[in-house]
């Protein structure tokens, strides 16, 4: 029974595993910015399109048809509090480069007309910063 409970224990924390992504091939600064998503385990508490994340954060989907500027976004993950009070994010010490393809992956996170798919944190760091998503 021991065994089991902690084989259930070890399995029951899903957030962060995957990420959801548009189902077409990204570009190369999304793809650094889909690197830099995993790296600072933004899914932890993003969801997109409802899925992966612990809903602590806003879902990022479709942020572009939001109003959200890259501007708006470097702004809210380098200084969360900068945006607002009250918000529960860290601030993330991140250079201007991964800042700027981290907004362009999730202004990429458009599904207005297109579907989504899962892809492992796995996949996602065995891939490199330098490969496509298909």
């Amino acid at each position: 029974m021991v065994y089991l409970t902690l084989t259930g224990i070890g399995d029951a924390r899903p957030y962060g595993r995957f990420v959801m992504v548009p189902d077409r091939p990204l570009g190369k600064t999304e793809e650094m910015g889909l690197q830099a998503y995993v790296r600072q385990d933004c899914a932890y508490c993003h969801p997109i399109l409802g899925k992966g994340g612990r809903r602590v954060g806003p879902d990022l989907s479709n942020m572009k048809a939001k109003g959200r500027t890259p501007a708006d976004l470097k702004a809210a993950i380098k200084d969360p509090q900068s945006r607002s009070r009250w918000s529960i994010m860290p601030k993330y010490d991140l250079g201007e480069e991964a800042l700027s393809a981290l907004a362009d992956f999730i202004r990429g996170l458009d599904f207005s007309d297109i579907r989504g798919r899962p892809v492992s944190r796995e996949e996602v760091l065995g891939r490199g910063s330098d490969s496509n998503t298909r």
